[in-house]
C-alpha cells in the first residue's frame, strides 16, 4: 500500500492544478492498486458544491482571496474552481468523506483557533469549508469501513484545520 501525504500550494489554483497533474501522473505510472492520498489540498470538491455555495461567508472569503492573488482562479466567474479535486477524482480515486460524512458535517477548516473566525456557532457554521481529504484507490476503498472529520469542540484549538481519518480493515493475504 502506498501513502501520499501532501500539502498543495496555498498560493493559487493554477499552481495547485499543476501540482495535482504531477501527483496524479506519478500515481498512474508508479503506484500499485492500493494507494491512499491525504492532506491539505487547498481546493474545493465538486461533491461539496451545493453545500459550499450556500455559505455566504465562505464564498466571500474565496472571492477576497481571488481578488488579492492573480494566480488564484478559485473564484473565477464567482464560482469555485473544482478542477484540482476533479483531477484527483479522475485518476480514479474515491473521496471517502462523500460516502461516510453528511455534507453539512464535512468542514475541515477554519477552526476556531483562527482569530478572525467567529466563536459564534451560527457564523462558524456558514463560514467553513472542506479542503482536507483522504482519497483512496477503488480496490482500497473496498477495505474502508468508516471515515471521520473531527470538527467539534474537542478539536477547535488543535490547529487551523480539523483532523481527518479513516477506519480500514486490512488483512494480510497469504498465497
Amino acid at each position: 500500500m502506498d501513502f501520499i501525504v501532501l500539502h498543495l500550494s496555498p498560493r493559487g489554483d493554477s499552481i495547485r492544478f499543476e501540482e495535482a497533474q504531477k501527483i496524479t501522473a506519478y500515481i498512474r505510472e508508479s503506484c500499485p492498486d492500493h494507494v491512499l492520498v491525504m492532506g491539505d489540498f487547498n481546493s474545493s470538491s465538486p461533491f461539496d458544491a451545493d453545500e459550499m455555495e450556500q455559505k455566504p461567508l465562505r464564498m466571500q472569503r474565496l472571492a477576497a482571496s481571488a481578488a488579492r492573488n492573480s494566480a488564484n482562479r478559485e473564484m473565477r466567474h464567482f464560482f469555485p474552481d473544482y478542477s484540482v479535486q476533479s483531477t484527483f477524482l479522475a485518476t480514479p480515486l474515491a473521496d471517502v468523506y462523500r460516502l461516510y460524512v453528511k455534507p453539512a458535517n464535512r468542514t475541515t477548516m477554519p477552526t476556531r483557533m483562527l482569530i478572525e473566525n467567529s466563536k459564534r456557532e451560527d457564523l462558524h457554521a456558514v463560514s467553513g469549508g472542506r479542503i482536507d481529504y483522504i482519497l483512496l484507490s477503488y480496490p482500497l476503498l473496498q477495505k474502508c469501513v468508516d471515515a471521520f472529520i473531527w470538527n467539534g469542540e474537542d478539536t477547535d484549538y488543535l490547529s487551523d484545520h480539523y483532523p481527518v481519518g479513516v477506519d480500514m480493515v486490512l488483512l494480510h493475504e497469504t498465497e
